[in-house]
């Protein structure tokens, strides 16, 4: 929060994204983002509410690696490490160095949703397909070697 009540524009970014791309029943704020206490260590605290009867493993991508690894071609692009988990923005970032991440962008959207499960344990999973996983955790990988040939590490 700011200190006139209303949400910082980057948290709304958050929630507006959320709804759009995970449509949850509900997003629950907690923590000191929503006691109006926060400092400059402070993370987003939310609790993610949606229904499914898929298990949290079936639904899990490397999305903690693509996060590591986009972070990692950033910092050799002169990148300054900031603390960031918001995988579309990172993404965007390194499209601004290099046009190829960019086509990457729907896959990223679609994997956000597990992040968020991924991160928060708390989070009641996403409704996806056994196609829908295959194709993200396909995606995921095209990614990681995407960055890794980029790094030379191949």
């Amino acid at each position: 929060m700011n200190t006139d009540g209303k949400p910082r524009p980057y948290i709304q970014d958050i929630v507006e994204r959320l709804i759009r791309d995970y449509q949850p029943e509900r997003i629950i704020p907690f923590g000191s983002f929503a006691y109006g206490q926060p400092n400059r260590d402070s993370d987003i605290d939310m609790l993610i509410v949606k229904d499914t009867d898929e298990s949290l493993i079936d639904r899990m991508v490397r999305v903690r690696e693509i996060e590591k690894y986009l972070k990692g071609y950033l910092l050799s692009t002169g990148w300054s490490l900031r603390r960031i988990h918001d995988l579309e923005e990172l993404l965007r970032t390194a499209t601004l160095h290099d046009a190829q991440f960019g086509h990457f962008l729907p896959a990223i959207r679609r994997i956000t949703s597990y992040y968020f499960v991924d991160r928060y344990p708390l989070t009641v999973a996403h409704n996806i397909t056994e196609s829908e996983l295959t194709q993200s955790l396909a995606d995921a990988h095209k990614l990681i070697a995407l960055i890794r040939e980029k790094l030379e590490l191949a």
